[in-house]
Order: C-alpha cells, then structure tokens, then sequence
C-alpha cells in the first residue's frame, strides 16, 4: 500500500515560534561568562576586599547617636552646605560632571581614540578642564559670586586646591606608579616630566568629581551626628572606603583603554587601589575643610535659592533701642540677601587664598611621604625617568598606535 502522508505538523505557541538553538547558544554564554567571572581571582578578592571595609563601616554607623532634631532630616538634605557658594560650587562641578563623564564614556566605548594623536589628546582634555579652570574667573555668577572679590570667592580658592594637588600627583606621584605598579602611558602626546601632558588636564576634572562628592557625604555625617569617639571612627573608616572605591572604579571604568595599562592587572585592582587610595585619605578629609561652616549642635539647615542662608539670626541694623529700631531681630530682606562680600564675615570660618596654596601644598607633601614609605617597606627602587620608553621605542606604543613613536 502507498505510504501515509505525514502528519501535519503541530502548530508553534507564539513563545517558540522563532528557533532555539540561537537562544540556547546566547543562555549557555551568558552562563559561561557569570561563572568565568565568579570564579576570577581579581573578583573573588574585591569581594573580600569591598565586603571587609563596608563591613566596618556598617559596623560603626550603628554606633552613631542622632543630634537633637535631626531625626527626620534626610541624607539628601544633611549634605547640603548652608554656606551658598560653597553649596552652589559643588553643584556646579557636579553637575559638568555629567557631562565630561559622558564625553569620556564616548571616546573609550566607542573607540574614538583610536583616531587621536598627541594634539587631538590636548584638545580633548584641555577642553574639558577649561570651564572648570576658568569658570570662577570669568563666570562667577554660576557660583553666585558676581559680587566677591576674586581671591575671596570660594570657587577660586577651590579650584586654586584641586590644580595643585592634582598637578602634584602628575609630576611625582606617577612615578610611584610607574615604579611600584609598572603602569605606563603608552599613547602619543605632549609630555611633561615623562608624564603625558594632557593628564594634568584630565586629572583636574576628575578630582573635582572626587572630592565634591566626598566633602558631601562627610558633611552628612557632621550634620546629623553627634561629634564624639565612635563619629570620629566612622568617618576614618568612611574616608577610607570612598578612597579605595574610587581609586578602583576609576581603574576599572578605564580598563577598556589598551593606552593605560599594568604589567598585573590583578595586583593594580586589589593592591594598587589602595596605594591610589592614599591619594584621598589624606585630601578629602582636608579639602572638605574650605570654607566650611561651624557645625552646629542641632542640624538646623535653612537654604534657599540664591540667596544667603545664616543658620542664625543677626540682629537689625539699629536693633532695640537702636536709631530707627522697633526691637525686632531683623526683618526677613535682612535674614536673607543677595550673596556678597560682607557674606564672608559671617562667624562661620573662611580660609584665605595663601592658606589653600600651603594647605594643598601640605597635602601633597604628605602624600608623597605616604606613598615613599610604602615604596621603601616593599623594598622597590624609585626611577624617575626624563621620558617615556615609548618615546624612543615604537613597539611599546600601545596597540592603536603600535609602530610610531608616542
């Protein structure tokens, strides 16, 4: 007999109607890659790494004691300053941050480096750093300072820390890096002391990001809780867990970039994020000091908009008993007014523009020290050399640029 014609076939419910085995392929993958990384000794590390430091400072935050009335104020609100400029000057870096970071995460995913050379570098870079260099000079009204003498404005003083740290931590402390870490620069620019120039510009931007955010987080911390021994301990452990956080997400967010390498990598990410760490351990706590106001026994924080904010009243001009006084503290145009220079005789305390050069300068010093002690106790030899090795050959210029000289 013929044979009988096939069934027909079953119809597909809509989930399956599209083949398998890509799917099957893409789940396998996936697995693949959360188990190689799981299993990866640089990640099993900072796990341990991560989870002992934010251990203890979990551990400290229990201990802390709420000041009087500061029990429903939010974190958002404690990290503000009271003083104006100093809280609109953050918000500004802050806010450019958003936009460099995007530029950056621009260049390096998409591979647009790839086209640069040495004055293409110094453009980019430059560029970014510029409005944050010149910003308080030319554009003091982003950070309501139109009406403070230039030296007194804190976004100058700010800046004026930020530029000498950071160019300190170019011209010296790459050295340790290119010593203890065996880091190098690989791509062509301009150099300065064998360090790219361009990195002076790109490191300006960045530490402005850094130490915004942390004078926030430990202005928190002094607003709501009450200053005494476990507070103390707290905030050491909080400095110390946002140094190493930084200095190894900033490792890691530029690990795409072949220019900027390690001869171990695993050792840059556990050991050489807390050599980087010794960066900030010694900047945010003594950054964090410019221009901050007294703190105040309650957390009694009134801002508004542009205008100047006391955490106290001041009496009236004539106040009781005064020419033209009817006894009243002040009235409410006199609580609250256009930021000016007579703002910085308010009783909180001011630091004047030759106190931040020493104060950066200090800063510096200490750093330096810090990273030579841990250098010595290695023991590993400290060589500062006149220029980069891929200066003079071309086969240690990094990948996209391999076969000229950087």
């Amino acid at each position: 007999p013929p044979p009988l014609p096939p069934p027909p076939p079953l119809p597909l419910r809509p989930c399956l109607s599209y083949p398998l085995s890509p799917t099957i392929q893409d789940a396998d993958t996936v697995i693949a890659f959360v188990s190689e990384w799981v299993n990866d000794r640089t990640v099993q590390d900072m796990l341990v790494n991560f989870s002992t430091i934010f251990g203890a400072v979990s551990g400290l935050y229990i201990m802390l004691t709420r000041k009087p009335g500061g029990e429903s104020l939010s974190w958002y609100s404690a990290m503000a300053c009271t003083r104006t400029t100093k809280r609109m000057t953050e918000t500004w870096w802050l806010a450019y941050a958003v936009f460099w970071v995007l530029c950056f995460g621009l260049i390096i995913g998409g591979g647009l480096y790839k086209w640069f050379d040495k004055h293409h570098y110094m453009i980019v870079c430059g560029g970014l750093a510029a409005p944050l260099l010149l910003q308080p000079f030319i554009a003091p009204g982003i950070t309501g300072e139109a009406n403070v003498p230039v030296w007194s404005r804190y976004s100058v003083k700010a800046t004026v820390w930020i530029a000498i740290f950071s160019f300190i931590g170019n011209w010296w402390y790459t050295h340790y890096f290119y010593s203890v870490l065996k880091a190098s620069y690989s791509m062509p620019a301009h150099d300065l002391n064998a360090v790219p120039l361009a990195m002076y510009f790109a490191t300006h931007f960045y530490f402005t990001l850094y130490h915004a955010l942390a004078a926030q987080a430990l202005r928190g911390v002094r607003t709501l809780f009450v200053r005494n021994s476990a507070r103390f301990m707290f905030e050491c452990s909080l400095v110390c867990a946002m140094a190493y956080s930084t200095a190894f997400t900033e490792s890691a967010t530029i690990s795409a970039y072949p220019c900027y390498s390690f001869a171990d990598r695993h050792q840059a990410y556990t050991l050489g994020s807390a050599f980087y760490g010794i960066y900030f351990l010694v900047s945010y706590p003594l950054f964090a000091t410019i221009d901050e106001p007294r703190e105040q026994a309650t957390p009694i924080i009134t801002i508004t908009t542009g205008k100047a904010s006391p955490t106290k009243a001041s009496p009236a001009k004539g106040g009781k008993g005064g020419k033209g006084g009817k006894g009243k503290a002040g009235t409410k145009e006199e609580a609250s007014t256009d930021i000016d220079s007579t703002d910085l005789d308010q009783e909180e305390s001011t630091h004047t523009l030759y106190q931040v050069v020493w104060e950066a300068l200090g800063a510096g010093m200490a750093v330096l020290m810090l990273l030579d002690i841990v250098r010595a106790a290695l023991p590993l030899p400290l060589l500062v050399p006149m220029a980069r090795p891929c200066k003079s050959d071309a086969s240690l210029t990094c990948p996209p640029f391999d076969g000229q000289l950087c």
